[in-house]
């Protein structure tokens, strides 16, 4: 199988990145670009949800503090809007009540920040029914 997820038909994937630290977002943008990934980064949650293309990604990858609003409260609003996309969050504070909330959330991989390449695209893969979600070994915290 290819390191590369693809969507069932063949299609590289579409993944939406909400992140507001530039660098981290950039930095995750190019490396899913180089894995074939078209990733489109938004800075705030406000940008993502005005944005007129919120149905037609294959995955998103929240950050769990954003201005405004936390990554969880993103995935709340496009859940009531009738958007499932598979959600990964992610962090550099991971907290017990926000693990629990992903967990009820039924969020597809909760992952660690700095992420190892490897750990983000198992979770992408699995996210989008290609895989097994990251185990224990390679991430601190997940679903």
């Amino acid at each position: 199988m290819s390191d590369t997820p693809i969507m069932p038909s063949g299609c590289p994937l579409r993944v939406c990145l909400v992140e507001d630290e530039e660098t981290v977002r950039d930095a995750l943008c190019l490396l899913l670009a180089a894995h074939g990934i078209d990733a489109v980064g938004h800075a705030s949650p406000a940008s993502m949800l005005a944005s007129r293309d919120s149905k037609t990604y294959a995955c998103l990858i929240l950050d769990m503090h954003l201005p405004g609003m936390t990554g969880l409260e993103v995935l709340e609003v496009l859940r009531r809007r009738g958007i499932e996309t598979p959600a990964i969050l992610i962090t550099g504070r991971p907290a017990p009540d926000i693990i629990r909330r992903a967990a009820v959330a039924n969020v597809a991989a909760f992952l660690l920040k700095p992420i190892e390449e490897s750990v983000l695209l198992q979770a992408i893969r699995a996210a989008v029914g290609g895989g097994t979600p990251p185990t224990m070994a390679k991430t601190p915290a997940r679903m």
